[in-house]
């Protein structure tokens, strides 16, 4: 039983979303996360989490019957593509997930990426939202990292405050004499 305010963070553990996780991440966590490790919700903004596709706002089980999800390279960019469709349910409607990411490399520990993500119920009611972005994480001299993002969404009945971003620099070294 959930008790706060807000929803917990629960772990991606089903098979088919594990694989090359990371692709889906944007901003830092892309660098942080690339591979396998779990971000927690406070470390940055999390566009995507496959955990939530098919869990209805109580957490209860919704069914999907279909999905297909492809990760790679292509012509030198990373990429990675996800379309799941949910099920109906008494409190929601059969709905389409989908996410497009592209990243290319710009050099060893940089590289600039873009996002597409749309979420569409399947039914007559109009209801969708739709998330688009760009991201580029650079380094330099091997201890100077820029990272920065910036994101909208789109809505119905929406048309302030839909857009996020961020930009940071720091730096990863030792400080001695």
């Amino acid at each position: 039983m959930n008790l706060t305010q807000f929803s917990q963070f629960f772990p991606e553990k089903r098979e088919c979303s594990l694989e090359n996780t990371g692709i889906f991440y944007v901003g830092d966590l892309a660098r942080n996360n690339r591979i396998f490790l779990v971000p927690t919700p406070d470390e940055d903004l999390l566009l995507f989490f496959s955990r939530w596709i098919g869990l209805d706002r109580d957490g209860r089980t919704i069914a999907i019957p279909a999905g297909v999800r492809l990760t790679g390279q292509v012509g030198g960019f990373t990429v990675g593509a996800l379309s799941m469709q949910t099920g109906a349910t008494r409190g929601s409607r059969a709905t389409n997930y989908g996410v497009l990411r592209r990243r290319r490399n710009l050099g060893t520990g940089s590289d600039a990426g873009l996002i597409f993500m749309s979420r569409q119920a399947t039914d007559s009611s109009g209801d969708y939202n739709r998330v688009f972005g760009v991201d580029g994480n650079i380094r330099f001299f091997k201890k100077l990292d820029w990272n920065s993002y910036l994101v909208g969404t789109a809505m119905p009945g929406q048309s302030r405050g839909q857009y996020a971003g961020r930009s940071s620099l720091s730096y990863q070294g030792n400080f001695s004499h």
